[in-house]
């Protein structure tokens, strides 16, 4: 049982340190800049009051824009979409 524990030990001691490398990882050249964040807004400013609840109000105003403007983008589709039907 002795050997087994010795074994047991030296296999974990290598699989650890064999996690360690002293060399750091090259960052990435192709990786892109963050896109400026957009306009937030001004009807979802409310919004931000839920931090008084516990709640990242701002990711939920992010979201709720994002939300917002996918629902114009659509409604914007759709009109144009219908445009020719209206014309005689």
């Amino acid at each position: 049982m002795k050997q087994f524990s010795q074994i047991a030990f030296v296999m974990m001691a290598t699989l650890a340190f064999s996690g360690c490398d002293s060399r750091k990882p090259e960052a990435k050249k192709d990786v892109q800049p963050p896109s400026p964040t957009p306009a937030l807004r001004e009807e979802t400013k409310k919004l931000e009051g839920a931090a008084a609840i516990g709640v990242n109000s701002k990711a939920l105003r992010r979201n709720v824009d994002k939300i917002l403007d996918a629902k114009d983008e659509r409604t914007k589709q759709l009109q144009e979409a219908a445009k020719p039907l209206d014309e005689p």
